[in-house]
């Protein structure tokens, strides 16, 4: 895994935050980003849930769906489902919802709350919880996602930008 290149794509945003809805509001974005790309990914990793919605298809799915890509959704907090609450470092529990599986609580440090780990498209349940293990470089989310938020953080300060996305 290397870092290869990063797009910024700005934008008004046009539809209000309403919880469950983030794909209304920042999905054109996002889309309109990894378009501007110049090498384009094998699998997206994205800061938001995938199946594990109330509709079955959080923002991570979406994008899968729209980009034809596969998705693994990374949260810190369950969304949408129940899961035992792993205790030890690198302990990973199944995260369940209307009765199927479909992902993970990973407790990626000691000191830290799991992570959720959530199928978004073209992905499964194992395969989500493999590929964010590898992805893990001694801080509480995957390499990608750290990476990422990071970027977003650089570019806010370039224009002047406090809090939000």
């Amino acid at each position: 895994m290397e870092f290869v290149e990063r797009t910024v794509h700005i934008g008004k945003i046009s539809f209000p935050y309403i919880s469950g809805f983030f794909s209304f509001r920042e999905g054109e974005g996002t889309i309109r980003a990894y378009q501007k790309l110049n090498h384009k990914p094998d699998l997206l990793m994205i800061n938001a849930c995938g199946i594990t919605h109330p509709a079955n298809a959080g923002f991570t799915s979406h994008i899968g769906v729209v980009l034809d890509k596969p998705t693994i959704g990374i949260t810190k907090r369950i969304f949408c489902g129940r899961a035992k609450m792993p205790q030890k470092e690198k302990e990973a529990q199944p995260l369940y919802h209307e009765g199927t599986q479909k992902g993970w609580l990973l407790k990626v440090l000691p000191e830290t709350k799991p992570i959720v780990i959530t199928v978004g498209h073209l992905t499964s349940t194992r395969s989500c919880l493999d590929i964010t293990k590898k992805c893990l470089r001694g801080n509480k989310m995957p390499e990608p996602l750290r990476i990422a938020h990071r970027c977003a953080g650089e570019e806010k300060k370039k224009r002047g930008k406090r809090g939000g996305t």
